[in-house]
């Protein structure tokens, strides 16, 4: 996923008719302005802190249904 997500960022500004794309990875939300030179843009880190809750949230409710027995 980190790859695919490296690719689409790096191609979608090169390619116009896969720009779309550029918002489905989570280096856009990142690197979108420059953070070292501006600082982190606040949007990107919202959306970036939703997503880690959401998949934890996803993962906690996936490992309690699972049936492990000893």
């Amino acid at each position: 996923m980190a790859i695919i997500g490296w690719l689409i960022n790096g191609f979608a500004p090169l390619v116009s008719s896969i720009g779309w794309l550029k918002y489905l990875s989570l280096f856009h939300y990142y690197e979108g302005n420059d953070p070292l030179a501006h600082g982190v843009d606040v949007a990107g880190i919202i959306v970036l802190g939703a997503l880690a809750l959401l998949l934890t949230v996803v993962a906690a409710v996936a490992i309690e249904r699972r049936d492990l027995r000893a």
